[in-house]
């Protein structure tokens, strides 16, 4: 959402990109996943360098998960650097 997408256009992003991850064996830390009273669920985390090369490996149609694709590398070289 901080990227300019809706919710719905975030979650079918952030989907793909996990399959991505999954396909480059690239595989974070575990992770619990905390939202108010809702209950905890398991995640994995993903460091900036990692994200930069799951969002690198990323191919999309629509221009605005291309730009959105283009600034999580841009912020993990950032980070990186």
């Amino acid at each position: 959402m901080a990227a300019g997408l809706t919710i719905r256009e975030a979650r079918s992003a952030v989907g793909t990109m996990r399959k991505v991850a999954a396909r480059l064996a690239v595989e974070g830390t575990p992770g619990r996943s905390h939202s108010g009273r809702a209950k905890a669920r398991d995640c994995r985390r993903y460091t900036p360098a990692e994200v930069a090369v799951i969002a690198t490996a990323y191919r999309s149609r629509k221009p605005a998960y291309k730009v959105l694709a283009a600034n999580l590398v841009r912020a993990g070289l950032v980070a990186a650097a």
